[in-house]
């Protein structure tokens, strides 16, 4: 996943001194219909179950990025409830710092893109979660 420009901003200035960084306690995986970009604008699915996934921000959940690889995945499983209708079509995958509005921080591509109609789940098993520097 890559960061967008609200993830960017959060971490130069942080870095610069300009202003103070908390990273979210919890990170939340949500899908989109629409196609993020770096300005991480989304279309969430509304209703028939959905609801993000609650991944609590440890080391316990993360894995530790290492010079030579520059990338951080998941070291559990992740579930979407299970579909009570149609979701549509998934053309994105994000992390926000929310349950529910506020920032996409990460997004990326569903690739490749997958309908969820009635009584589907949604998983992404260990290691499919993963954030770069790009």
């Amino acid at each position: 996943m890559k960061a967008t420009t609200y993830q960017l901003n959060n971490l130069l200035n942080y870095l610069m001194g300009k202003a103070a960084y908390t990273p979210p306690a919890t990170w939340y995986l949500g899908l989109s219909t629409s196609l993020i970009a770096i300005n991480g604008a989304y279309t969430e699915p509304a209703g028939n179950g959905y609801d993000r996934v609650a991944i609590t921000n440890n080391a316990a959940n993360w894995t530790t990025a290492l010079i030579t690889n520059l990338i951080i995945s998941n070291k559990i499983a992740a579930s979407f409830p299970v579909s009570t209708g149609a979701w549509g079509t998934i053309q994105s995958i994000f992390l926000a710092d929310a349950a529910s509005g506020d920032y996409v921080c990460y997004y990326t591509a569903a690739t490749p893109a997958f309908t969820v109609g009635n009584d589907i789940i949604v998983s992404f098993p260990i290691g499919s979660i993963t954030t770069t520097r790009t």
